[in-house]
């Protein structure tokens, strides 16, 4: 690219300078031509030679001079080899140390040879009537027990009296013979009132037992759980229908039905005796949650 642009530069200076030479070899006018310091003989035209311009003879003489080569470039300076690595010292290997003789517990036990086999006796293709397995009836199922129904509730039965034990009484003194033959005949007619009045006192408990067992029945709440069982109570009452005690003859097994139990009879408000009870008699209640 360089030279190139040289080549051109040189050239058009050639072509000026030539031109200007040309020019100035050409007559100035035809007075100079035919004038002083020339003549013309014979149709001959004299040239004055004049000094040339002094930068012209200069582009001359350049134009005329050798291209003078450029120097070449230098050389690519080879790349810095690096330096060898410094010789370190290779690690020395070490004899694996050697292990300690295992004691004589740990060490492997030596094959034993296998023990001769024992002579096996062939099995008999039959078996007697004494080796036969003994074979075991199959157990039958066990059947289910029937249900059973619920039984009906039962009926209330009425509070039974408890009869008083009779107070003894003096034997009389032997009477005399009369005497004796009519207290006979009044006896007999004692012993049948006394009969019908204990019959008609007994009728009248039992219908008082009953008013006090329902009066009870209507107090008897559940004792807060699912237990089921029957309460024997026995009772202490007044002929006015005051409760004069009371305590559990034959518990259910349970502590909360005898305590709810003992709680129905407290709260119940009891009925006086029919007309001819008198006195503090008691009843035997059983109490049932079912």
């Amino acid at each position: 690219m360089k030279a190139g642009m040289e080549f051109l530069g040189f050239t058009s200076v050639a072509l000026v300078a030539h031109l200007a030479m040309f020019s100035l070899a050409q007559p100035e006018s035809g007075q100079d031509a035919g004038g002083a310091g020339g003549s013309t003989e014979g149709g001959a035209v004299s040239i004055p030679l004049t000094g040339a311009d002094p930068q012209l003879a200069a582009l001359v003489r350049q134009w005329e001079e050798p291209l003078v080569q450029p120097p070449a470039p230098p050389a690519p300076m080879a790349p810095p080899q690096a330096a060898p690595p410094p010789d370190m010292p290779r690690p020395t290997e070490s004899a694996p140390a050697a292990l300690p003789a295992l004691p004589q517990a740990m060490q492997a036990p030596r094959d034993h040879a296998p023990p001769p086999p024992a002579e096996t006796q062939t099995p008999q293709l039959y078996a007697t009537p004494e080796e036969l397995p003994q074979t075991r009836p199959r157990p039958r199922p066990e059947r289910s027990a029937p249900q059973q129904r619920p039984q009906p509730p039962a009926q209330a039965s009425p509070a039974q009296p408890v009869a008083p034990s009779p107070t003894p009484s003096p034997a009389p003194s032997a009477p005399s013979s009369r005497a004796q033959g009519a207290d006979q005949g009044q006896g007999g007619q004692g012993r049948a009132e006394t009969r019908s009045g204990s019959d008609n006192d007994a009728t009248l408990l039992a219908q008082w037992g009953g008013s006090i067992r329902a009066a009870i029945q209507r107090q008897q709440r559940g004792p807060g759980t699912s237990a089921r069982g029957t309460v024997q109570v026995q009772l202490q009452v007044s002929s006015d229908g005051r409760l004069v005690g009371a305590r559990v003859v034959s518990g259910s097994g349970n502590a909360a039905l005898d305590r709810a139990a003992m709680q129905a009879v407290q709260r119940a408000r009891l009925p006086r005796a029919p007309s001819g009870i008198r006195g503090t008699h008691g009843f035997n209640l059983p109490l049932t949650w079912r």
